[in-house]
């Protein structure tokens, strides 16, 4: 038939098959889409109450979470509290920087950055908290550089590593907050 031997007719169908079958039925799911398909929440995230001394502090934050949660078409930002259907809020309680290891004549050559904050989700009409975090404490290691330009680079690269672990880590608990209120 059309000239094509059957033996590549049929291979051909079965290739076709197979690819079409494991494209709709692979299960893969997009674990930052969020939940349940059409459902949607309207979220207003203020800037964190930064309670330290590390200056911009709140504002790394803030920008990491308002990143994280634009990733799924679920969650909506709001403009102003008053449009939300939740709120998310938070404090960043403390910043310390031990020493991790030590060279020459108890030289510190690496610290460790920790940020230690508190964070609640609730609802906006009632201010009921749903779920909150009283003490999350992030770290991340950064290099004593050879000067100061470099040992503050090296803290604020550091840090913004804290706030993107961080904001992700409060992202996923809002999808599963969601995923597990809207449960059919």
């Amino acid at each position: 038939m059309n000239g094509i031997p059957a033996t590549y007719r049929n291979v051909s169908l079965i290739i076709s098959t197979v690819c079409i079958l494991f494209v709709a039925g692979c299960g893969y799911k997009n674990p930052y889409a969020g939940p349940n398909g059409d459902r949607t929440i309207s979220l207003s995230a203020s800037m964190w109450e930064n309670q330290t001394s590390e200056f911009g502090l709140e504002s790394v934050l803030f920008n990491s979470l308002n990143n994280w949660l634009q990733k799924s078409r679920q969650i909506h930002l709001a403009s102003t509290p008053a449009e939300a259907d939740y709120q998310l809020s938070g404090k960043i309680l403390s910043v310390s920087h031990p020493g991790l290891s030590y060279g020459d004549f108890d030289r510190v050559k690496e610290l460790q950055a920790m940020l230690t904050v508190e964070f609640a989700f609730k609802e906006a009409e009632t201010g009921k908290i749903l779920w909150q975090e009283t003490k999350n404490i992030q770290e991340e290691p950064y290099v004593i550089g050879a000067d100061a330009v470099r040992t503050q680079g090296n803290k604020k690269d550091a840090f913004e590593k804290i706030a993107e672990d961080l904001a992700e880590e409060v992202y996923l608990r809002v999808l599963n907050f969601m995923k597990n209120s809207y449960k059919d």
